[in-house]
Protein backbone atom coordinates (compact mmCIF):
# COMPACT_ATOMS: atom_id res chain seq x y z
CA UNK A 1 0.00 0.00 0.00
CA UNK A 2 2.91 2.54 0.65
CA UNK A 3 4.30 1.75 -2.55
CA UNK A 4 1.26 2.74 -4.47
CA UNK A 5 1.41 6.01 -2.30
CA UNK A 6 4.70 7.10 -2.96
CA UNK A 7 4.69 5.86 -6.95
CA UNK A 8 1.67 8.48 -6.93
CA UNK A 9 3.60 11.57 -4.96
CA UNK A 10 6.61 10.72 -7.49
CA UNK A 11 4.31 11.00 -10.53
CA UNK A 12 3.09 14.04 -9.09
CA UNK A 13 6.38 15.44 -8.16
CA UNK A 14 7.69 14.57 -11.89
CA UNK A 15 4.60 16.57 -13.42
CA UNK A 16 5.11 19.63 -11.10
CA UNK A 17 8.92 19.50 -12.75
CA UNK A 18 7.57 19.04 -16.39
CA UNK A 19 4.71 21.90 -15.93
CA UNK A 20 8.38 24.20 -14.61
CA UNK A 21 10.44 22.83 -18.01
CA UNK A 22 8.02 23.68 -20.06
CA UNK A 23 7.36 26.88 -18.62
CA UNK A 24 11.05 27.78 -18.94
CA UNK A 25 11.07 26.66 -22.67
CA UNK A 26 8.92 29.44 -23.74
CA UNK A 27 9.94 32.63 -24.83
CA UNK A 28 11.46 34.95 -22.19
CA UNK A 29 8.73 37.42 -22.00
CA UNK A 30 5.84 34.75 -22.01
CA UNK A 31 8.00 32.81 -19.13
CA UNK A 32 5.94 33.01 -15.88
CA UNK A 33 8.60 33.13 -12.82
CA UNK A 34 6.35 32.04 -10.59
CA UNK A 35 4.86 29.65 -11.74
CA UNK A 36 8.45 27.88 -12.70
CA UNK A 37 9.71 28.99 -9.30
CA UNK A 38 6.18 27.22 -7.58
CA UNK A 39 6.14 23.88 -9.35
CA UNK A 40 9.64 23.35 -9.28
CA UNK A 41 9.43 24.24 -4.99
CA UNK A 42 6.27 21.71 -5.07
CA UNK A 43 8.65 19.33 -7.17
CA UNK A 44 11.53 19.09 -4.48
CA UNK A 45 8.71 19.28 -1.80
CA UNK A 46 7.77 16.07 -2.86
CA UNK A 47 11.00 14.41 -3.52
CA UNK A 48 11.66 15.29 0.19
CA UNK A 49 7.85 13.51 1.28
CA UNK A 50 9.04 10.70 -0.44
CA UNK A 51 12.29 10.24 1.08
CA UNK A 52 10.92 10.62 4.72
CA UNK A 53 7.85 8.28 3.87
CA UNK A 54 10.26 5.65 2.36
CA UNK A 55 12.80 6.11 5.56
CA UNK A 56 10.12 5.74 8.24
CA UNK A 57 8.77 2.65 6.43
CA UNK A 58 12.02 1.05 6.05
CA UNK A 59 12.53 2.04 9.66
CA UNK A 60 9.39 0.52 10.54
CA UNK A 61 9.80 -3.07 9.26
CA UNK A 62 13.36 -2.88 10.63
CA UNK A 63 11.49 -2.22 14.28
Amino acid sequence: MIDEYIKKWIIKADNDLKVAKNELSLDKQDTVTDAVCFHAQQAVEKRVYFCQVRNYSRLATIN
